[in-house]
């Protein structure tokens, strides 16, 4: 298992560095994108068990701008934490007007803060995508935070270099 984090690692900064992936002349199309979204949780399953232990799920909504777009996303995550910090994966499906949808995958962290806050550190690779997202490929970076309980509202920032697309993503 260590050999496999270790390998996606190695991916990621691979792909982050240009070498997974280009536009159809042989560069990356555009600039790395940035944004943040407000995820709001709309349904969720945690288990609570002795020794601080929450395992679950929460599915979030949000909607978001990218490079001038309004965007809906979707967030499904899957949490294993103790007393508030632990590890969290998922995926985020972006959809555009057009239809077009762009998906991520993610692994992070979470640490609960000594103000109650949480802070999120994460990285990950686009999963996928449809319309002129199909052949996107990528990795991204990212943090947030969440200032409430376990399912409450988080704010989390994506940095993503996207590759592999057949025209102008605006």
């Amino acid at each position: 298992m260590k050999l496999l984090h270790s390998l996606f690692l190695l991916v990621v900064v691979l792909l982050s560095l240009g070498c997974g992936g280009s536009g159809s002349d042989g560069d990356p199309f555009g600039d790395a994108r940035r944004w943040t979204t407000r995820w709001t949780s709309v349904e969720r399953n945690l288990t609570q068990a002795d020794g601080g232990v929450t395992v679950g799920w929460n599915r979030f909504t949000g909607a978001t701008t990218i490079e001038g777009e309004a965007v809906d996303g979707e967030f499904l995550g899957a949490v294993d934490y103790v007393n508030g910090s632990g590890t969290w994966s998922g995926f985020q499906k972006f959809t555009w007007a057009d239809g077009s949808t762009l998906v991520l995958r993610l692994t992070g962290t979470a640490r609960l803060e000594s103000s109650g806050d949480t802070a999120f550190q994460f990285s990950g690779s686009v999963a996928g995508g449809t319309g002129r997202f199909s052949n996107a490929r990528g990795s991204l970076t990212g943090s947030g935070t969440r200032k409430t309980a376990l399912g409450g509202v988080v704010d989390l920032e994506i940095n993503l270099g996207l590759y592999g697309l057949d025209g102008p993503s605006t």
